[in-house]
């Protein structure tokens, strides 16, 4: 009985979910049209892509340098078999 009165609001949950991330991309694309006058919006949209070329720029050297560094093992893991002396590391 208290299933079929709280079916409506289950059936709304994902509904409530899908609509909170669409609500927050449009505020981050819709950021700078908040700005009343066209210079106060370009000054919003040249801060924006500054800060996004910056952010790139830092993740593409991130990336480099973990490409340049190799595959790393975490030895922290590995363990010496006691009957054998085997050293045993995670894939």
């Amino acid at each position: 009985m208290l299933i079929r009165r709280l079916t409506p609001f289950l059936l709304l949950i994902p509904t409530a979910f899908a609509t909170a991330g669409e609500n927050a991309m449009s505020r981050v694309e819709q950021s700078c049209l908040k700005y009343p006058t066209p210079e106060a919006r370009a000054n919003c949209e040249s801060k924006k892509k500054e800060t996004m070329a910056a952010f790139e720029k830092e993740e593409k050297a991130k990336k480099q340098a973990a490409d340049a560094d190799g595959p790393k093992k975490n030895n922290d893991l590995c363990f010496t078999r006691k009957a054998t002396g085997e050293v045993v590391c995670p894939n």
